[in-house]
């Protein structure tokens, strides 16, 4: 049996690929600045890209940050998290300070350290989220603490009509005591 290669593969198969399996964060580090114009224009046309920034290079994250403005109306799937690699959130949202600049997303994963991140980014991005059309929202939230105002942020992420899937990782005690009067039956939800 021959071995393809990826420059050999229709351009059908590629948007496949890029659209379901990739990481885009992987793809722009090997593309970009390559001078391949095929992949160039078959990544700018694709519909969906996922990106997933957990445990990232910090040097793969700032060529992400600097073309991700071009990619933002077609992003479903998003990842970003404090773990393993410090400053990202803050980096993250000094770029995009809410998530509603996002139009497709439609899974969220949001790691947050309230310790190392300003409280009111954090706020004004999950605030954002309530005019967004997220399906699956997955929140790990680290040293909360008695910040109210996270805490009543995360409450009201519950009233987001499109809403299906909830995770929450935290030690936020107060957050059952808010939303205990909320109908939770259309959720598939677990809270850590």
């Amino acid at each position: 049996m021959s071995r393809s290669k990826l420059e050999s593969l229709p351009n059908e198969i590629l948007y496949d690929i890029i659209e379901k399996y990739i990481n885009e964060v992987d793809l722009l580090r090997a593309f970009s600045y390559q001078l391949n114009q095929r992949f160039d224009a078959i990544f700018s046309r694709s519909q969906r890209l996922c990106f997933n920034f957990i445990q990232r290079r910090k040097d793969d994250f700032r060529i992400c940050m600097g073309l991700l403005l071009a990619y933002m109306d077609k992003i479903e799937p998003l990842a970003i998290s404090e773990r393993d690699t410090p400053g990202q959130v803050e980096a993250f949202l000094s770029f995009f300070p809410s998530f509603d600049l996002f139009r497709q997303l439609r899974t969220l994963y949001f790691d947050f350290d309230c310790g190392t991140v300003g409280t009111s980014h954090i706020s004004r991005a999950l605030n954002s989220i309530l005019d967004s059309s997220i399906e699956t929202l997955s929140l790990a939230a680290v040293n909360v603490g008695d910040r109210s105002s996270i805490i009543y942020d995360i409450r009201l992420i519950f009233r987001l009509e499109s809403l299906k899937r909830f995770t929450l990782r935290s030690g936020i005690d107060k957050l059952a005591l808010g939303v205990s009067h909320l109908n939770f039956q259309k959720f598939k939800f677990k809270i850590n």
